[in-house]
């Protein structure tokens, strides 16, 4: 079992408790930046936890403090949990951990650096080998997928917000990845190519270009948090599209946006195997709609 510590008991607790481990269990970007003085860091959030635990502190019977950001974030928690079913028999929970720490006036070590980076503004490129559109069509049974690649793009922003942007595919570059056959594959290529489908050699490229954007209600990070009203031009053709993304900022402080799009494909034209166009298709029949996983990347 754990208990729950306040501030003033963890400091009651470490006094003249030599035995004691204090352990941080948040990244260790952020412990590098403030943590409680004495503390280890091992990052719950790894695979190897546990594992790193039990190579720092082998002795189960071992008493460990454990704490993470604060108490709206449940690292520690988690953290407790995961020990508790490991088999350690002392752990004690500080669930306010960083945040009651510093609220309480208590010192800390650390760099002091700013874990959040200044807000984005303007335009940024989108990195190309990062950024690809994923496509899956559908019949009624079975499904191919493959990629288009992005020859082009920036996104734009005010404030730290995203506000506008584009986004070019080559047409011409439509891959499949789930035809093992190679004679197979370069026919279903050359179908999709075609009028039929893409009309690559009349039309090569495809743009997104975003208009406005808007923040999802209770949109959180690892959730659609972007709702996008943008203009897809394909097959000569200039539609809006609404589509929700999951976006956020990388470590490293690059931009990164994924976005399940649905797209019905007889809007721009194409209509082939369309049970809005045909009777009687058969097996020749091809669903209307196409789902793009639209990935961005801004450059390093």
């Amino acid at each position: 079992m754990s208990s729950f510590l306040t501030a003033r008991q963890v400091r009651e607790l470490r006094e003249g408790n030599a035995a004691l481990v204090v352990l941080d269990v948040r990244r260790p970007e952020a412990y590098d930046a403030a943590h409680l003085a004495g503390a280890l860091n091992t990052c719950v959030f790894e695979i190897a936890f546990v594992e790193e635990v039990r190579r720092r502190v082998p002795d189960l019977e071992t008493p460990i403090i454990v704490y993470g950001l604060g108490p709206t974030s449940f690292e520690s928690t988690d953290a407790a949990r995961r020990l508790i079913e490991a088999g350690y028999r002392r752990i004690h929970n500080f669930p306010g951990g960083l945040v009651e720490w510093k609220t309480d006036g208590l010192p800390t070590l650390g760099s002091g650096a700013l874990l959040d980076p200044p807000p984005l503004q303007g335009v940024l490129p989108l990195d190309l080998t990062e950024s690809r559109v994923e496509w899956t069509g559908r019949n009624l049974l079975n499904k191919h997928r493959g990629q288009l690649r992005v020859t082009a793009g920036s996104l734009e922003f005010r404030d730290g917000w995203l506000v506008g942007g584009e986004v070019a595919l080559d047409l011409r570059s439509v891959s499949c990845t789930d035809l093992t056959d190679p004679a197979l594959n370069r026919l279903l290529l050359e179908h999709l190519r075609s009028a039929d489908f893409l009309d690559a050699e009349r039309h090569p490229e495809a743009k997104l270009v975003i208009r406005r954007t808007a923040p999802v209600a209770n949109g959180r990070p690892g959730a659609p948090n972007l709702q996008m009203i943008a203009d897809l031009t394909f097959r000569g053709i200039t539609r809006e599209i609404t589509a929700l993304a999951v976006a956020g900022r990388t470590p490293e402080g690059r931009v990164g946006a994924q976005s399940l799009v649905v797209l019905d494909r007889t809007d721009w034209g194409s209509a082939y195997g369309s049970g809005r166009f045909f009777q009687d298709l058969g097996q020749h029949l091809v669903n209307d709609h196409v789902e793009l996983e639209v990935r961005l990347v801004t450059g390093p």
